[in-house]
């Protein structure tokens, strides 16, 4: 399939025109995504709708179409498709929650993630960083994808669980491992492949991957029930003690639900786009160069919060997002009609942001494809124009701890180590489970400790 098929239904319907996409041939989204949205803003414009199985999608690449659906009242949106995601997050997880539980539930949230309570994590993702480089050897080509997801791994296993025993920590390690590697394309959108075969196909391998790690967390939140001075500032024990308006708690349940959440939606996406930063790194030695001496005039081992305030360091880091975004579209399901770039788009029918073609705006960045993180210093970008997080009332909730994450690891690295691009063509982005990533692995040479 390509996007140049055109449903005749949904021009009649008034919306726009776009592709048809049933579970037989998605193989072009899932092959490409934003390739696949580039042909559709090719033949149909900005905004477009994708007729799916699940039903009418109406997607807009134009910042002012983002503008009104992040506008928009939070009682008329809802989630999109939430069947298609409850499988893998469960049915009490804040993604597939809407409405008032949202609301409950994303307060109860979000106090861990902002603030002095983010920055105290900023000592511990620096240190496993630290602990990390220093077992490269001078001369070798290193794994940058590897130490990403090696980092944001740990930093979750510490900051969000609170695990510090080193044999925990490696069995929170192993299962999750082999939960993210469970966790197949194929399962996600192409759902007749959920079924057990007996117990041996890739659903089955999935469905005990997960309740490996789920029972890893009912056992944790069972320790910090009985020890209630465990680690008062992991944000495991923040839940634990948080109270909605009514002075309720979250039932264990719905923390195990929620900590599976972060992990699926914190771990993988981080490591991605410091994957993504290091490889344009890589493949652009002046960018390295000006980034190597904003970060080591702060000195051998700078301090977290000095290089968070970095300029360029975040302009760098929001360029490589900016380019590579893990989404490449944000839906949201429409519980009252909306007008959309000039289109009434009914209640029940989607709507979304799709992030790779805002992005990719010629309009909004000058030589979109280019790697050029200046543009970060020259322009401040509204949220309708730069969200790799999505926008409006369900941005992602750990946005900042990424954001932070990401140029506390990217600097500290820097900041300690001589690297150099290691040759090889560009590396494509794929579909990796419900996010995009590099194909291949990122490769830089290690030229030993920074003199």
């Amino acid at each position: 399939m390509s996007a140049g098929t055109a449903v005749a239904a949904a021009g009649a319907e008034g919306l726009p025109p776009g592709p048809k996409i049933g579970l037989f041939n998605i193989r072009s989204y899932v092959k490409d995504a934003p390739k696949f949205f580039e042909g559709c803003r090719a033949k149909y414009g900005d905004t477009f709708t994708l007729s799916l199985p699940l039903g009418k999608l109406v997607l807009t690449g134009s910042p002012e179409g983002v503008r009104q659906i992040y506008a928009a009242e939070a009682s008329g949106l809802d989630v999109f498709a939430p069947e298609f995601f409850s499988p893998f997050l469960n049915e009490t997880s804040l993604p597939v929650l809407g409405g008032a539980r949202h609301q409950r539930q994303r307060k109860l949230l979000s106090p861990p993630f902002h603030g002095a309570r983010m920055k105290a994590y900023g000592r511990v993702m620096q240190d496993i960083t630290l602990e990390r480089v220093r077992a490269w050897a001078p001369g070798s080509v290193v794994d940058l994808t590897e130490l990403g997801h090696a980092v944001s791994l740990e930093v979750i296993i510490r900051t969000i669980f609170g695990v510090a025993e080193a044999d925990r920590t490696a069995r929170f390690v192993a299962a999750v491992t082999e939960y993210t590697r469970a966790m197949r394309p194929v399962l996600i959108f192409f759902p007749p492949s959920r079924r057990g075969f007996g117990g041996l196909g890739p659903w089955a391998k999935y469905l005990r991957a997960k309740a490996a790690i789920e029972a890893l967390i009912d056992e944790q939140v069972g320790r910090y029930r009985r020890d209630r001075g465990r680690d008062a500032d992991s944000v495991l024990r923040l839940l634990l003690d948080a109270r909605d308006e009514d002075g309720q708690p979250m039932t264990d349940r719905q923390v195990r639900d929620e900590m599976l959440t972060l992990l699926f939606g914190g771990q993988e996406t981080t490591a991605i786009s410091m994957a993504w930063v290091f490889h344009r790194l890589g493949r652009h030695p002046a960018v390295l160069e000006r980034l190597r001496a904003e970060v080591r005039a702060l000195g051998e081992l700078p301090e977290p919060s000095a290089l968070a305030s970095l300029p360029y360091l975040e302009a760098v880091c929001n360029e490589a997002l900016r380019l590579y975004p893990v989404a490449s579209n944000v839906a949201r399901k429409l519980t009252r009609p909306l007008e959309l770039c000039g289109h009434e788009v009914p209640a029940g029918a989607g709507v979304g942001a799709c992030v790779s073609l805002v992005h990719t705006n010629a309009r909004l960045y000058p030589e979109p494809h280019e790697f050029r993180p200046e543009r970060f210093l020259e322009k401040k970008f509204g949220p309708h124009e730069f969200m790799p997080f999505g926008g409006g009332v369900r941005r992602c909730i750990g946005a900042a701890f990424a954001s932070y994450e990401m140029k506390i690891v990217v600097g500290t690295v820097v900041a300690r180590c001589e690297l150099a691009g290691a040759g090889g063509p560009p590396i494509p982005q794929v579909q990796q489970s419900f996010v995009l990533g590099p194909r291949d692995a990122v490769r830089l040479r290690y030229d030993g400790p920074a003199s």
